[in-house]
């Protein structure tokens, strides 16, 4: 199966589909851009640093946490934040409960 992105480079490389001009074009490659930024900044989170994953209990404990919010429709800008502000370490309950009233609070 390819990848959104991937068919419209492939499709521009052969000539077909939405150009640099082109509105949609635009919608796309932003579409794009912004998608392969929250993966990055979710990679950073988790504690990946490009290669491999981070060790430690803490970082899969972030993990949870991260899954958690995702889980219950927080938009991946809102769970960066959260968890940007919780300890590195501890029990993934009390975590999800801190990363909630943060972003409660700033409702």
């Amino acid at each position: 199966m390819i990848h959104a992105a991937s068919h419209v480079c492939l499709s521009l490389a052969c000539g077909v589909g939405p150009g640099p001009d082109d509105p949609k074009f635009a919608q796309i490659s932003g579409d794009a851009k912004r998608r392969l930024n929250d993966l990055k900044a979710m990679r950073a989170d988790a504690g990946f640093d490009g290669e491999g994953p981070a060790s430690g209990a803490g970082s899969s404990s972030r993990a949870e946490v991260r899954a958690a919010l995702a889980a219950l429709g927080y938009q991946p800008e809102e769970v960066r934040r959260a968890v940007g502000e919780l300890p590195a370490d501890g029990d993934v309950g009390s975590l999800v409960r801190r990363a909630l009233q943060t972003l409660g609070a700033t409702r």
